[in-house]
């Protein structure tokens, strides 16, 4: 995030009151805001007044916090947007400083995810959905975190699994009470995780799209990507077409990693 000093700006000459607290160290305003947010709880978190009614933004940056009044004075200026928050919070935008959101947003638009589901019933209710046309003829590979896996036989199959040798993470397969497979692979997720096919270009483009879209509607505006096993040049692609089109959402701070112990120098 950008901080910019803050100045005060005079009241206009014909109504008395508070002035208004201007995002740079200016006298007036740069230029005539784009959009202002009206009618709302504006927490700045800049270690003075913490919290304002209303905020004018000119290209994407702050350009003015204060009261509703205040701010809906600059709409004299001309036909600007204005959006009546209705009472809702505006916060600074939230940084994430550790997800490994490249590599999730890669096969974000082809796989199921729970994000706002509201209860593991429905969530559950999602998997099942989707199986009603995905399997069982499609294999299918269900991740809980890092822990373990659920594959349909056909999932096995794909893979190449038979046994607890044929798993890349060193991982085993769960056996029942008779000794057979329940389906479920415990440890190891991230080797087998890259053993799946990968999504086309253009689906690892659009699940990213997609994903940083998430984060932004759910307040986040920059992650710290530390990289991680599996995350080879190649895959950082998606990333760098959306912002080579001028279409990322997101600001990443992200690192890259060596992938074999031994011969890191190499890697890098």
């Amino acid at each position: 995030m950008v901080r910019s000093a803050r100045s005060r700006l005079p009241a206009p000459a014909h109504r008395p009151g508070p002035r208004v607290r201007h995002a740079t160290a200016t006298a007036g305003l740069a230029q005539t805001p784009d959009l202002l947010l009206v009618n709302g709880t504006v927490l700045t978190l800049d270690g003075q007044s913490s919290v304002a009614q209303a905020v004018a933004i000119s290209a994407w940056r702050i350009a003015a916090i204060g009261s509703d009044d205040e701010i809906r004075f600059l709409a004299a200026a001309g036909d600007i947007e204005t959006i009546d928050l209705q009472g809702r919070t505006v916060i600074p935008g939230l940084i994430y400083s550790h997800m490994h959101a490249i590599r999730a947003a890669l096969s974000f638009s082809t796989e199921v995810n729970w994000i706002g589901s509201p209860s593991i019933p429905e969530a559950r209710k999602l998997i099942s959905d989707t199986a009603q046309h995905a399997a069982p003829d499609n294999p299918v590979y269900v991740q809980l975190f890092y822990e373990r896996a659920l594959l349909t036989p056909k999932g096995m199959e794909a893979l190449g699994i038979g046994s607890d040798a044929d798993l890349p993470g060193g991982g085993t397969l769960e056996l029942d009470a008779a000794g057979q497979q329940t389906g479920w692979v415990i440890g190891g997720m991230v080797p087998l995780f890259a053993r799946l096919p990968a999504p086309a270009a253009d689906e690892q483009v659009e699940g990213t799209r997609r994903f940083f879209s998430e984060l932004n509607r759910l307040g986040v505006t920059g992650v710290g990507d530390p990289g991680g096993f599996g995350m080879t040049p190649e895959k950082y692609t998606a990333l760098f077409r959306l912002w080579q089109d001028g279409e990322l959402t997101m600001r990443v701070a992200y690192s890259v990693m060596a992938q074999q112990q031994g011969t890191e120098f190499a890697d890098y």
